[in-house]
């Protein structure tokens, strides 16, 4: 019987030696995994620092594209008035110059008749 207690004592000291490297490992792949993700959520985290970044600078930047655009709009407002004030002008002008053309058309007619 004693051999079989000392294989017992044996076989239970292996088990618990198995046992142990085994939480060992097990340790270490739970330490690597936690390593990978943590890794990985910093990653993800750079990445969409990166996004909002990014959306930020395209947000003023359309603002600026926008201002920008604002301003060479009314520039080309400012000058398109002035063709426009000018043919607003000419049409006012124009029945008067009719009138003036006219006058003198029929003055020179009746100088004609007369002699």
């Amino acid at each position: 019987m004693s051999n079989k207690s000392q294989d017992a004592r044996a076989s239970v000291e292996q088990i618990e030696a198995d046992l142990a490297r085994d939480r060992e490992r097990l340790a270490q792949t739970v330490n690597e995994l936690t390593d990978r993700l943590t890794a990985t959520k910093e990653g993800l985290s750079d990445k969409l620092d990166v996004k909002a970044a990014a959306r930020v600078t395209l947000a003023a930047t359309r603002g600026q594209a926008k201002q920008r655009v604002a301003s060479l709009s009314g520039r080309v407002r400012g000058t398109a008035s002035e063709p426009d004030q000018r043919a607003a002008a000419g049409a006012k002008a124009a029945p008067v110059l009719g009138g003036i053309s006219a006058a003198s058309l029929l003055a020179g007619v009746v100088r004609r008749l007369r002699s």
